[in-house]
Formats: C-alpha cells, sequence, structure tokens
C-alpha cells in the first residue's frame, strides 16, 4: 500500500491524482503502527521483539529524520521530485522484503514464533 502510493505520487499528474495519492498513502502510513510490532512477534517472537522493534524504531527516526532532507537535496539537483520519491518507495519495499525474508529464515531453523 504504502509503496503503491509513494509511486503513484512520483508518477501521478494533476490535482486528483495528487490527491487520490496523499490520501492512499495517509492511509497506509497509519498501518505501520500496527503491523510492524505485530510482524516481528509473529517472525522472531517475543524473546527478540524489544531488540528488533527497537532498531526498527531507531532506522524509522534517521529516515523520518534524514528522509525529507536526502530528497529536498535530491530535488534540488535534479528539478524533481520524482526519483526522490521512487528512492523512498524502494526502501520501504526493500525494508519489507528484508523484514519478511529474515523471519522466514528464522522459522526455518526451527523456530515458533508463539510458544506453547
Amino acid at each position: 500500500g504504502q509503496v503503491c502510493s509513494l509511486l503513484a505520487l512520483a508518477v501521478g499528474t494533476g490535482p486528483v491524482a495528487v490527491l487520490a495519492a496523499t490520501a492512499a498513502f495517509g492511509a497506509t502510513v497509519g498501518n505501520l503502527l500496527i503491523l510492524i510490532p505485530l510482524v516481528i512477534v509473529g517472525s522472531f517472537g517475543m524473546r527478540d521483539y524489544p531488540r528488533i522493534y527497537a532498531m526498527t524504531q531507531v532506522v524509522g527516526a534517521v529516515g523520518i529524520a534524514l528522509g525529507p532532507l536526502l530528497i529536498g537535496a535530491l530535488r534540488d539537483q535534479v528539478g524533481s521530485y520524482v526519483p526522490g520519491t521512487v528512492l523512498a518507495a524502494t526502501v520501504s519495499a526493500v525494508a519489507t522484503i528484508l523484514l519478511v525474508v529474515a523471519g522466514r529464515a528464522r522459522r526455518r531453523e526451527g523456530f515458533e514464533p508463539i510458544a506453547p
């Protein structure tokens, strides 16, 4: 959802497309507050949850702090927000893939996320 809405913002033209993409982005950002903890617990269990959740929050805070600055600097260099918005969507997609792959690898090792 978030990746798609960012890409829609990057390529959208006209006020209706931009407003629709912005609304979709706003609706999907709220999901992160609930989904990240659920995915972490489901993939890694409660024992490792505090450490992994803390790391996701640190990385997220750095992205929130530096993302707009970097996207703005990129816009100043190339004259468009499109590359920066596509970059943000790509980083979001890669982070999601890494989290899912790490959880699957952990389960292949015989890890059960929820204790009996």
